[in-house]
Formats: structure tokens, sequence, C-alpha cells
């Protein structure tokens, strides 16, 4: 029979939180697309821009990224990984992680 030290013991190391893991390596760990939602279904592999992008996005002590992209690169994708990523912050408050998308259209004088 357990002793109530061994119960306590392993009822606080289940307390301990999981390692710090940066956002990157989280999605490549943690994140598989179905088949039907990308071209490349299964384990989310990124290229060495998205890393640095998903690092910079995870980053509590950087406030905002700013960055021009092309279309298809997969942003969208970082954009809900982070949303859904195990952060202590993101738990009950709600407004922690904040999405601020700024479009610009410009307007090309053809004459």
């Amino acid at each position: 029979m357990r002793t109530l030290d061994q119960i306590a013991t392993c009822a606080l190391r289940a307390l301990i939180p999981p390692a710090r893991l940066r956002l990157s390596a989280w999605i490549e760990a943690n994140i598989h697309l179905p088949e039907g939602v990308s071209a490349q279904p299964g384990r989310v592999r990124q290229w060495p821009f998205q890393r640095e992008i998903a690092d910079a996005i995870g980053d509590p002590e950087i406030e905002r990224v700013t960055l021009v992209k092309p279309v298809r690169v997969g942003f969208t994708t970082l954009l809900t990984c982070k949303a859904n990523a195990v952060d202590p912050c993101s738990r009950g408050c709600g407004g922690c992680f904040r999405v601020s998308l700024y479009w610009r259209c410009c307007a090309v004088n053809t004459r």
C-alpha cells in the first residue's frame, strides 16, 4: 500500500508544467493536417521562414509581428496553431492572444 508521502509526491509531480517549447517546435510535434484540408496532409513540416514567424508570434516578449507575405504560405495555419497551442495565458483570460490583421489594397493607375 502506498504511503501518504508517495501519494503526495505523485500528486505534486502531476502539477509540474510541461517543458517550455518554441511555438514552431510545438506545431511540428502536435499538429497534423487532415486530408482534404492541405496539399500535404499529415504532420506539419515548416519551412525555415515559417519557423521564424511562428517563434516570433509565440514569443511573449514580442508585442507586434509585422510582415509582408504572399498568399498560400501557411500564415493562417500558423495563427490557428498559435490560438490552439497550450498556453497558460490563454486559459480563462481570452485576451492574451490578439491578432490584428490590416489589409491594404493598392490601386494601380495603368494610364
